[in-house]
């Protein structure tokens, strides 16, 4: 919890006065409400520390949440392909989310 919270903080602290240009946050699905243990309430702390930056100063703060791994237990995949097959879309958690897939 200490890297996740007051590790992003220095990273902030120093990103401004260093004038870095973009600072990106790497999050988890597990900071996506409800969240459900320490790991993802850490990374949802980090996300909106950064998040309330962006009103403070020229450093630009932004964050990615990576999900887990492909058909792994509790991944969204099964879930995704059923709404696929349901609606042929990939429902989003609001409009200025982007899925991407990497490998």
């Amino acid at each position: 919890m200490d890297v996740n919270v007051i590790g992003s903080q220095n990273v902030a602290r120093v990103s401004v006065e260093k004038a870095v240009k973009t600072v990106v946050g790497i999050s988890t699905d597990k900071a996506t409400p409800p969240v459900r243990n320490i790991y993802g309430m850490s990374k949802a702390i980090m996300e909106r520390m950064f998040c309330s930056m962006n009103d403070k100063t020229d450093t630009k703060f932004t964050c990615v949440r990576y999900g887990n791994v492909a058909w792994s237990t509790g991944s969204v995949l099964p879930i995704w392909k059923k709404m696929h097959e349901e609606t042929k879309k990939i429902g989003t958690t609001g409009p200025e989310m982007r899925r991407f897939f990497y490998c």
